[in-house]
Order: C-alpha cells, then sequence, then structure tokens
C-alpha cells in the first residue's frame, strides 16, 4: 500500500500509537518483528539510524523536552518506533522524506500537546542519501481514466509593501491583499514564518486559524538559498518572521496558489470602493477554488462545502470558465451519492474526522459531547440548500457553456439527489414538503433574535423551497435531453409548490416575516403573479425600516434580484452601497480584500468578532457580483450558453459608468454604459457573432443581432 498523503499516513500512525506505543521499547520491536513474520520483512536493523536521519536535531530535542517521558522512551523514540511497526504492519512504502516527516510530527504534536503547528524544514538534512522502502505492486489499467482536475499553478507573485514593527516588536510582512500559498524567502540563516490574515491593535494575530498549521521554520546551513513550504499552503495577507538579520523586501515573494481557470468575466465601474468589491470576491474565488471549491483557505477546514458551492456557483460561472472545475467536483459528488442512494453529504469529498481534532477546541466540561455535534455536522447529508448543490450547480453551469454533453453526464446527480429526497417524502407521510430532518437553510444570517448562526426563517420553509425547485430543474434537464420523464418531475415540481402554498401563503401574503422568506417566495414564482406586488411592498419596508439585509447565505443570493426585478432598482443599489453594517461596502472600509463568511466577521474599530467561526476568505456572500454582471452590466442569459441574451443595465449616478467584457461560450459581449450628465447616458453594446440580444432600455427595447451598436438615452 502507497501512502502519498502525509494526512493517510499519520491517522495510521494514531492506529499503531493506541497498540503498541505504551509498551517499552524492547517489547514494541519484538512484537512488530512477530506480527511481520506473516509478511516477511522483519524490522530494518538501522532503522534508529533512519529516523535520526529523518529528523532535525532541534525537532528531537524540541518533542523530548516538550512533556514527560513514558516508560523511560522519549516521545520522539516513541513516535519513531510507531512509525517502523506501521510501515511494517501496514506494508507502506512512503513517496517522500518530507511526508514521512511531517506526518510523524503531526503524530508527535497530537501526542505531546505541544500546539507547535509550524512546518520544518533543515537544510543539513536535504542531501541525504537515505532510501525508503518502496513497493511494487499490480493494478488494474482498466481502471485508470484521464485525470478531470485542473493543473494547480502558482497565478501570481506579489512583493510584500511594507514591513510592519509591531508594539510586541513583532516583524510583519504586509503583501497587501489576503491570497492563499506561501511565501519565498532568499535566505542565509535560520527564519520563522507566520501566517495571518489580519492585524489587532497593528500586532499580528491568528486566531482564527484554530488548530490549522500556521507556521514555517526554515534551518539554514549557511548558504544562500530560495526557501518555501511544501505540501501545503495558507491564507494569508500578513506574514510575520523572526530572522536574525536585515530584512529586505525584495527577498521575499507571496506566490498566490490556485487551479488554473482562465477568467472570462471583467467589470468596472466609476465607484472605487464597488471596484474593489469585484476585486475581493474574485480573490475569494482564486484563494478557494484550489481543486475543489473549499470554504475557505486557512483554518482547520478547508472542505469542499456543498452550501458555499452552491450559492456561489453562478457568479464563478461569469468571473471564470469554471466547466471543468465543476464537473470535476461533481464527479466526486456522485462518487458520494453513489454510495448513499443519491444523499448528497455536506462536504465533497467527505471525510470521517478525528474527535479530539474538535473537541480541542471546545472549553467545556462536556467537551466530547460538543465535539461529536461538530463531527456529526461535518458528516451529516441531506441539509438543505447544501445538497441541492447537486442540482443547482449542473443547471447553472450548464447556463453558462451550453454544453449538452456534460448536462447529460450530470444529469445522474440532479436525478440521483431528486429521487433520494421523493424517497423520503414517501417514507415520512406523502407531504409534498421537506419538512423533516436537519438543514443549514438560511445560515450565517442577522434576524434570529435568539443569536447564533441559524436563521429565523423556518428551515423546512426553506428546504420545501428548494426541493420544489430542484425537481422543477430535473424536469427542465430531462425535457433537453429528451427524456419522457420531464412530465413526471414537473408534475411532482407543481405538487410540491402547491403543498408549499397552503402551508405558507395565506391571503397572498408569505406567512413567515423574514426577509429571506419573502426573497425565496418571489424569486421562485411561489406566489402568484397577482401576489408579488404586495409582497415585495413588505419586502421593500423591511430593508427600508432596518436600513439595511439581514439575510443569510440563501436570501442573500437572490435579494437584489428581486429588487431589481420588480421596479426597486435604487433600493437595490442601496443595498449595495450601504457603507455601515452589515454591507459589503463595511467590509471594505475595515479593510478587506476578501470576502468575510460573517457580516460581522470584524466588528467596528476592527476587533475580530469573539465568535470562533470566523475566516476572512470566504466566498459565500461574494454572490451579489452576480447580480452585478446581470443588472449593472445589463447581461443574462436566454439560452444555455449565452447565444440570445437580455441587455438590461441599470443606471445608477453613484457608481457613474460600468464597463463589461464577457467571454462566453459563444463569444465576447462588451457593454458600455456612463453618464454624460445627471440626465443622458450613452450606451454601447457589442454582440458576438450569431448571438441575439434583447436590449431593454427606458421606454425602449431593440431587438439586436451580432454587431455593435450605439444608444443615447435621456432619463428624465
Amino acid at each position: 500500500m502507497k501512502i502519498r498523503n502525509e494526512r493517510g499516513l499519520e491517522q495510521l500512525l494514531k492506529k499503531a500509537s493506541s497498540t503498541y506505543v505504551e509498551y517499552e521499547g524492547k517489547k514494541i520491536i519484538e512484537e512488530a518483528n512477530q506480527l511481520n513474520k506473516q509478511s516477511g520483512e522483519p524490522l530494518p536493523e538501522n532503522y534508529t539510524k533512519f529516523m535520526d536521519d529523518l529528523f532535525t536535531d532541534n525537532q528531537k530535542v524540541q518533542f523530548n523536552k516538550s512533556k514527560e517521558k513514558k516508560n523511560g522512551i522519549p516521545l520522539f523514540y516513541k513516535a519513531s518506533v510507531a512509525v517502523a511497526v506501521v510501515m511494517i504492519v501496514f506494508n507502506i512504502s512512503v513517496v517522500s522524506v518530507p511526508a514521512m516527516r511531517s506526518a510523524t510530527l503531526g503524530f508527535l504534536v497530537k501526542e505531546s500537546k505541544v500546539a507547535t503547528q509550524i512546518q520544518s524544514n533543515d537544510a543539513n538534512k536535504e542531501n541525504s542519501s537515505m532510501k525508503l522502502p518502496l513497493n511494487i505492486i499490480e493494478i488494474d489499467k482498466r481502471k485508470l481514466f484521464p485525470r478531470l482536475s485542473l493543473p494547480i499553478n502558482i497565478v501570481e507573485k506579489r512583493k510584500p509593501l511594507k514591513i510592519i514593527y509591531s508594539s510586541n516588536n513583532e516583524k510583519i510582512l504586509d503583501f497587501g491583499q489576503n491570497i492563499t500559498g506561501w511565501v519565498e524567502a532568499n535566505v542565509d540563516r535560520d527564519i520563522h514564518m507566520y501566517f495571518g490574515e489580519i492585524l489587532q491593535d497593528g500586532c499580528f494575530y491568528n486566531e482564527n486559524y484554530r488548530t490549522a498549521t500556521f507556521g514555517y521554520y526554515y534551518k539554514s546551513d549557511g548558504v544562500m538559498r530560495n526557501v518555501r513550504p511544501h505540501f501545503t499552503f495558507y491564507g494569508f495577507r500578513y506574514v510575520k518572521i523572526i530572522y536574525d538579520g536585515e530584512v529586505n523586501l525584495d527577498s521575499f515573494q507571496a506566490c498566490l496558489l490556485t487551479s488554473q481557470i482562465d477568467r472570462i468575466g471583467f467589470i468596472e465601474t466609476g465607484n472605487n470602493k464597488v471596484n474593489q468589491l469585484i476585486s475581493n470576491v474574485y480573490y475569494s474565488q482564486v484563494d478557494n477554488f484550489l481543486d475543489i471549491p473549499t470554504d475557505c483557505p486557512q483554518r482547520d477546514e478547508r472542505l469542499g462545502w456543498t452550501g458555499d458551492a452552491q450559492v456561489f456557483s453562478d457568479t464563478a460561472c461569469y468571473n471564470s470558465d469554471v466547466s471543468a472545475f465543476y464537473n470535476k467536483y461533481l464527479f466526486d459528488m456522485y462518487n458520494e451519492q453513489n454510495k448513499r442512494n443519491g444523499s448528497v453529504p455536506n462536504i465533497i469529498p467527505t471525510l470521517n474526522p478525528r474527535i479530539e481534532n474538535y473537541a480541542g477546541n471546545v472549553l467545556e466540561e462536556n467537551i466530547y459531547k460538543k465535539a461529536e455535534k461538530l463531527k456529526e455536522m461535518l458528516m451529516s447529508q441531506d441539509s438543505s440548500p447544501w445538497a441541492d448543490a447537486a442540482t443547482i450547480i449542473p443547471w447553472n453551469v450548464f447556463m453558462h457553456d451550453g454544453d449538452m454533453y456534460h448536462l447529460s453526464i450530470n444529469y445522474k446527480n440532479m436525478k440521483a439527489w431528486v429521487d433520494h429526497i421523493i424517497e423520503l417524502d414517501n417514507k415520512n407521510g406523502l407531504h409534498h414538503l421537506l419538512d423533516f430532518g436537519f438543514h443549514f437553510a438560511d445560515w450565517l444570517s442577522l434576524d434570529n433574535p435568539n443569536g447564533g448562526p441559524f436563521g429565523k426563517t423556518d428551515m423546512y420553509y426553506v428546504s420545501s423551497v428548494y426541493y420544489y425547485y430542484s425537481v422543477l430543474l430535473v424536469s427542465k434537464a430531462a425535457k433537453l435531453l429528451k427524456k419522457d420523464e420531464y412530465i413526471y418531475y414537473y408534475r411532482k415540481a407543481e405538487q410540491i409548490r402547491t403543498a408549499i402554498r397552503q402551508k405558507y401563503i395565506k391571503n397572498g401574503h408569505v406567512n413567515i416575516t423574514t426577509q429571506t422568506a419573502l426573497v425565496l417566495a418571489i424569486y421562485f414564482k411561489i406566489l402568484n403573479e397577482n401576489e408579488v406586488e404586495k409582497n415585495i411592498n413588505i419586502l421593500e419596508k423591511m430593508i427600508v425600516d432596518k436600513g439595511h439585509i439581514d439575510t443569510g447565505f440563501v436570501g442573500t443570493v437572490y435579494i437584489n434580484d428581486v429588487l431589481a426585478d420588480n421596479d426597486r432598482e435604487k433600493l437595490a443599489y442601496d443595498v449595495l452601497l450601504n457603507e455601515s453594517y452589515p454591507g459589503w461596502i463595511n467590509e471594505i472600509n475595515l479593510g478587506a480584500t476578501t470576502i468575510w463568511e460573517r457580516w460581522n466577521s470584524v466588528l467596528p474599530g476592527g476587533k475580530m468578532n469573539s465568535d470562533g467561526m470566523n475566516s476572512l476568505n470566504h466566498y459565500s456572500y461574494g454572490s451579489i457580483l452576480g447580480w452585478m454582471y446581470r443588472y449593472i452590466g445589463g447581461i443574462k442569459a436566454v439560452e444555455p450558453g449565452f447565444k440570445k441574451v437580455i441587455i438590461r443595465p441599470i443606471f445608477d449616478e453613484r457608481i457613474k459608468y460600468s464597463k463589461l467584457r464577457y467571454n462566453s461560450a459563444m463569444g465576447e459581449y462588451q457593454i458600455y454604459w456612463k453618464y454624460v450628465n445627471d440626465n443622458r447616458v450613452n450606451i454601447t453594446v457589442k454582440i458576438p457573432f450569431l448571438c441575439q440580444a434583447k436590449v431593454i432600455l427606458p421606454k425602449k427595447v431593440i431587438d439586436c443581432k451580432s454587431g455593435t451598436y450605439k444608444f443615447d438615452i435621456k432619463l428624465k
């Protein structure tokens, strides 16, 4: 068995430790040899030298001193024996010394409770001639298929803007942008680097990393070398360095690491803060599109949460050519669904985390009970609208790339999820509602009077609306793919909509008084056409009275679309441009260069929110950029692939102008508008070959074919 991932090796080390490390060293070796008579591979005689060569003296001293010895055995040698036992008992060959070292150091940290959380490299050991055992294995080559994931590359390098000398006598490099990757340094002496997203009172801070690795240590051999971490990445803007020498900013550069994805969407306005918001969203996407769409790149999570991926997927499709990226994610998703009768886990790829990883973050007496709940949340499934990623992501990708082949491939994800929840509905009384189970619903909204991450909107209302939408999308996809079953799914969707109306719509009003509840009812057409106006009036009043939105992951995606589509364009701009909390511009005023996980991740004055879950690089609320493409830039697909579009920019003097370029599957669209004076706007539209656009302007609608068009519009 080959272990290429140090985390996998570390898990095996944990298994070995529970069995072997409580024995005396001699007994460990004897028992290991006895166990391995079956394999015929005794423990190497030079294994002690092997382990000595593997680690630096500094590492061995650090861990041997970190805790009292057990049964007279230093922790370093205890771990060394565990490594050797695991290698033999499990017949492992390890691809690299750094992987071996990293896994064993991880084991030592867990055993000794030394929260060093740093990676180490020793230049004195880099040229070791040590050889590791290698096993040649036979595989069935018929199981091989071409790689689906995109290459992961460094796409940007940036020098630090400045060095900060803090009141804590720290040297801190400021790279000016929150990114994912690492820092390269040209050094001829030892250096420690610690990574963080924000400063507190001008000093280094990274407590929001929780238990994640946040540092790197390089032990120099005195020769000038270019050094960087390996087998890891960090989320950071700031890097604290411990370096006994003059700091030359030119000796450092931050490397942005991401999947190689072409950018296809560009939008610029005459408002600098809006332009910074556009940049923040794009960087959050690039930083988190690292083979899978992760939730965050810095803390001890970095997971492919389906909910985050789903709410952002349309925006991602405007920004970049993400078809191949998402198709690989959907391939991973179906592999998980296939094991679960169509059910969709909260995280793709899923995992079975160790309780102690989470128990370490909880200080109450019922530490393990709370840790078990955290683990259960990570491993659970069927939670709406997280699981609805199985239908919404394929549909959003298809609307942008128009690729029928990929829709046909991803249809199995869509159908498997919908068939699964229909089956669950049947087992739970056939209410045509998803009114059972756990659902994240409007996660991190601000409308819950009791606080906490769960919104006030009834989770079964949210889950039932997405149940309806997912079934409807399967019907649409089936019809395009010429599958007769589209009729069954369409009728099922109508049954669900009827059930939702019977329970949640009274006298034409949504009977849940939250912004998100109203948004969903209007956007997904749960309301009849003649009921929309009185409900949009209620939504408008709620926003105006509060002075802001209070929606979470669910409501925020659609709220500005609902306002703009129902003659509340100015209010939609007010929501976008709101400079107070909560709002996107408020984050920019507090120094954000990426999108935050919470509206209040950073409090007024720059203090981090004391809640434990705080990422400053989390793209979900960046879904607002999708609205900007559709309504400020002004382009929305009518047909998949953008062969037919609606061009309907909404003008507002506060942003002065908008320039949009969108390189669709059919070619590049360009839309440029600007205010000439307070009541006149000039517009230029370029439509690619073989495409059609319905250009909707104040008091004018024009059907256009490919070509360039200019308009001069009087607004008043």
